[in-house]
């Protein structure tokens, strides 16, 4: 009886460890550095200021203000992405962060490999 207590809690430890560092490995999914494509504003689509983007987003200017430029060639961290306005047949918009600026970017400005980043939807939007 006691080994078979033992072995359980052998057990529920192994079981625990394999989901804790499941979950450590997929925090670090969420964000990722790529590289922009060419000069790209960093867009503020919270017009009513809720914490929540409009949605759409947008590239026209009085949906979302332009805060900051990425010049070409720069890392931006990339969090999260949601569908948006199509820029030039990329329909994805990206939660990214430049520097101490964090903002959306159209998917089509950032270099994922020839693809749609690789990143989860962005939560509560």
């Amino acid at each position: 009886m006691g080994s078979q207590k033992l072995l359980q809690s052998r057990l529920v430890v192994m079981v625990a460890a394999t989901i804790l560092v499941s979950l450590l490995l997929a925090e670090t999914a969420i964000a990722a550095e790529y590289y922009t494509k060419g000069n790209v504003w960093i867009r503020n689509c919270d017009k009513n200021k809720d914490g929540h983007p409009d949605y759409p987003p947008n590239s026209n200017n009085s949906k979302c203000s332009r805060l900051k430029v990425v010049p070409k060639r720069k890392k931006v961290t990339v969090y999260c992405r949601i569908p948006g306005e199509c820029v030039h047949g990329d329909c994805y918009w990206l939660y990214v962060k430049y520097g101490s600026t964090s903002g959306w970017m159209s998917d089509y400005w950032v270099d994922c490999g020839g693809k749609v980043c690789p990143v989860s939807r962005c939560r509560n939007v």
